[in-house]
């Protein structure tokens, strides 16, 4: 069983490395893989430095 969470499909017939290919939804539910998404990491520390 595959699991749908996402709008995109990977194209395994390309020669340029990993292509994803959109995928339209059928009555509003995802049928693709995978999400244009980039957890980005939160900053630990704020540093602020001034130049004179």
């Amino acid at each position: 069983m595959w699991v749908l969470d996402g709008d995109y499909i990977t194209d395994n017939g390309n020669a340029n490395g990993k292509v994803f290919v959109y995928v339209p939804r059928a009555n509003g539910i995802k049928q693709g893989n995978y999400d244009p998404v980039i957890l980005l990491v939160a900053p630990r520390r704020q540093q602020l430095l001034t130049l004179g």
